[in-house]
């Protein structure tokens, strides 16, 4: 027999992307019928028919969903944005109130916004001419495309505001105190290496040139290891070995996916031909 709950992660994780896109059930649903009906006046071939089928199940699944969820008068996380999204459009009283209570909006992070918190955070300006907008972000920091963050939202801004008749202005904040000179440079000179800096030049014009405060002390030079995961995994693993004090070596990782081929494993596999211990926070097997 089949696993009734084998899919339920993967399904609760489409309905959170629809949400975080500003997709409702009854949306999903009439567009899935709409479909349905262009098969039916078609000659459509057997793959475009099962894509609808498939299309439709999901589309009807998610709408289950949401009605479980409202009848046990319940909200996921992804409601909580759309409902008020929809009590800004649908309510006057309540449009009125957040007129009144916020005059200053700041949003950090902004690059890694989705769809429906751009729909909410772009009306502010528009809900109330005196609210003061101000957004933080770093088309270079996007990482959370995985969560339903869209780049897109961030760099679509300008546009946004000029479609709006809205006036703004643009602020780059180019010093970084955090790091050393030496990571600050090299960091600048692979961006420019890869042509990523191509990217903020044509969203908003500008060439992105970072540096450090002259005050900023320097630090250890920074390498670029070049290599197959087996030789990189390798030569991490002795320059760890040969550490007098192991307890101070930590390597961080985009992906810590574990699989025979990934560079997690075969770097887990380096260190412990050299009797070294290694500890993965993400592990989440008591062995591990």
């Amino acid at each position: 027999l089949g696993n009734p709950t084998k899919h339920l992660k993967s399904l609760l994780s489409h309905f959170s992307r629809a949400k975080d896109a500003g997709i409702r059930p009854d949306d999903y649903l009439e567009f899935a019928e709409s479909k349905l009906a262009d098969l039916d006046t078609s000659q459509g071939d057997d793959d475009a028919t099962l894509e609808i089928a498939r299309l439709s199940e999901l589309a009807k699944a998610y709408h289950t969903y949401q009605e479980i969820i409202l009848e046990n008068d319940s909200l996921d996380f992804g409601d909580l944005i759309l409902f008020s999204l929809k009590l800004l459009q649908d309510r006057p009283a309540g449009l009125k109130e957040v007129q009144q209570r916020y005059k200053f909006i700041l949003v950090d992070e902004f690059q890694d916004t989705n769809p429906i918190q751009l729909a909410i955070h772009s009306r502010w300006p528009i809900i109330n001419p005196n609210c003061l907008l101000t957004v933080v972000g770093d088309e270079d920091q996007s990482m959370y495309r995985f969560r339903g963050s869209d780049i897109s939202c961030f760099t679509s801004l300008p546009d946004i505001f000029k479609v709006e008749n809205l006036s703004y202005d643009k602020k780059f904040l180019e010093i970084n105190y955090r790091s050393t000179p030496e990571i600050v440079d090299f960091s600048q000179a692979f961006r420019f290496a890869t042509d990523m800096h191509t990217f903020g030049k044509q969203a908003f014009g500008h060439v992105k040139r970072i540096s450090a405060p002259s005050s900023k002390k320097s630090g250890n030079k920074v390498r670029a290891i070049v290599g197959s995961k087996q030789a990189i995994s390798a030569f991490v693993a002795k320059e760890i070995a040969s550490s007098t004090k192991l307890e101070e070596n930590a390597i961080l990782m985009f992906s810590t996916k574990q699989s025979n081929e990934s560079l997690p494993q075969i770097l887990t596999n380096e260190l412990e031909k050299l009797s070294l211990k290694v500890h993965n926070p993400t592990a989440k097997m008591a062995w591990q």
